[in-house]
This record gives C-alpha cells, structure tokens and sequence, in this order.
C-alpha cells in the first residue's frame, strides 16, 4: 500500500509539473469555450467573448490551464488566441513531444516534459511503426489529429473524430490533394489549380518569398460555412474563400499576383508567431501588410495593387482601415 501511494505521488507531482508555468495573459479572437478540463468531453463553465484577456497559470499536452476569477478552468490551446505580454519561444512548446517524436501515453507525455527541461529534445525519439511516421512525415510535432490533415473540422465531435482516426493511422496522406509545391491544398479542382499557379507565381518571380511563404503554410484550406476565415498559425494552415479565377473587372494576371502575395502575408503570420511575436492584430496586421506590399512589387504586380495596399498601411492607425476588427470584414 505505501508503495502505491509513493507510484501515485510520484505521477501526481509529474502532472502537477506539466501543467505549471509562469503566468502570462492572452486575448481571445474568437467565442472560446472554458472547461472544468482539458477534455473537448469536460463539462463547459463559460463562454467568452472574442477580445477576453484570461490570465493562463499553466498547461497540460495542448489544454491551457486559465484562472478565471480565482476558478481554475481549461481552455483548447489549438483555439485562435494572441499572448499579449512575455516573449520568447511559443507558450505551447515545453515538451519534447512538441519537437522530436510523438507521444501518446500519458508516461511518454511526462517523458518529454522532463526531456525538455534537461534540454534532451535532440535524443532519439522513441521507435515508431512505420505506418505512423508514414502519415507524420513533413508535418509538426503537435499534430496528433486528423484535422490538421486531411478534413475540415468545426465542432467538437468533428475534433474528436480526427484525434481517433489519428491514433488509428487513418488519416489520409497528404499527397492525395494538391501537394505541388509541399504545400496541401485543399478543395475544388479550380481553387486547387488558382493556389498552385499563385504559388507558381513566387517561385518564377520571387525564390526568396517563395521560399518564405511555404515555410509558412502547411494547408490552404477552401473555407467551408463552418469554417472560421484567416489563418491558424498554430496549425500553419489558411482557410480561404474561394472566388473564380478571373473575378469581372480583373484579368487573370491581376487576380494570381494578388493571390500569391496575400499568400506571403498569411505565412508571415505563421512566422511571427514562431518568432514569438504577436501573429495579429494591429502590429502583426502591420508588419504583415507591409511585406505584402514588398511582395508585390518583387513578383512585378500591377501597380494598382501596390498603390491599393500602400494607401491602406499609410492609413492603418485609422479604426476604418482596420479590416480585421469586428464589423470592418
């Protein structure tokens, strides 16, 4: 009996360990569930609103641990959210299952947490069948579900569907989409072959931003209804809406150079958020706009383009050319 007692303190402080961190806030972009915890099957307590500034105290596999007015709830790390103060690395990122192998039992979990700590990440990661590094390979070490693969996910059973099928080696490869350029794409056979020449575009014009943009994009994604619109950093990938080729009043030329630049813009968001910086809102939005503008020049864009997006920076302290607040898109 001492025995088990002592194995079960043990885990207990290991858990305990892995959800501790220091505190930092983050702000809210979307309506975010908190949860009693980190389960997508945990009862909800609380819905936010987009823009909440919760304070997270912690954190445990992809579940952040939040204190909400002194009540200790649980919010999905995989939904859209800003840190607003500390820097450095990304917050998710404290386990070696994050950078060099997969994890699936809790003990492989409380593995790399201690991996991590003694700075181990560059061992070996653990053997694997083949058939699971198969379906991992070119992806990032937290994709442990379906959904940053192969299918568009909405609720939360869509959530849970995909982590299972993951664990059951069932996601499809990526190859089966567009894959031209290693990037996924994604949807109709008409915004597939749109994104492949917009990418084309970069890589003719422009080798260094097309080498940037593709490090920054692992999906492009055609925007279901129930999708949210822009980029998830956390998951590198770009929902978009789809719109036809040549859109009246453009040609076609003018509608590719404008979709690969905004291509550039949603990676640089992507990188932002690695560099540990803030991926949105105003100064990324900024920061993001102006390499655009850089894009579009070195790929020889019409120069309505250019004067189009250059007006809109020189304005961009004014809240109506502030396109990603609510109600300005």
């Amino acid at each position: 009996m001492k025995i088990k007692y002592i194995a079960a303190a043990i885990s207990l402080f290991c858990l305990i360990s892995l959800a501790s961190a220091q505190s930092y806030h983050i702000r809210t972009e979307h309506r975010t569930n908190l949860r009693t915890s980190g389960s997508l099957s945990a009862r909800i307590v609380t819905t936010v609103r987009s823009g909440t500034t919760l304070e997270v105290v912690g954190s445990l596999d992809r579940w952040l641990k939040i204190n909400r007015n002194g009540r200790e709830v649980w919010m999905a790390e995989w939904v859209d959210h800003t840190r607003i103060n500390g820097g450095g690395a990304p917050s998710d990122v404290d386990n070696c299952c994050f950078v060099d192998r997969l994890c699936r039992t809790d003990q492989e979990w409380v593995d790399g947490y201690w991996a991590y700590q003694n700075n181990q990440c560059g061992a070996p990661a653990p053997s694997q069948d083949q058939s699971t590094a198969t379906t991992a390979v070119n992806l990032p070490g937290q994709v442990d579900n379906c959904c940053y693969i192969d299918r568009h996910c909405s609720g939360e059973q869509d959530w849970i569907n995909g982590y299972f099928a993951y664990q059951n080696q069932q996601c499809l490869i990526p190859g089966q989409f567009g894959n031209k350029h290693g990037v996924v794409i994604i949807g109709g056979d008409g915004f597939i072959r749109q994104m492949e020449e917009s990418l084309d575009v970069l890589k003719n014009r422009s080798p260094h931003w097309y080498n940037y943009t593709i490090a920054g994009l692992a999906r492009i994604v055609q925007r279901l209804e129930s999708d949210i619109p822009g980029m998830d950093v956390r998951a590198k990938t770009f929902y978009l809406d789809y719109i036809n080729e040549d859109p009246p009043g453009f040609t076609h030329w003018e509608h590719i150079s404008n979709t690969a630049a905004m291509l550039s813009h949603e990676a640089c968001h992507t990188h932002r958020y690695l560099e540990g910086l803030q991926p949105g809102g105003y100064p990324g939005e900024k920061a993001c706009l102006t390499l655009q503008i850089e894009v579009l020049k070195a790929i020889n864009a019409p120069s309505f383009w250019i004067n189009s997006y250059q007006h809109t920076l020189d304005n961009i302290d004014n809240p109506e050319f502030q396109w990603w607040l609510p109600g300005n898109y």
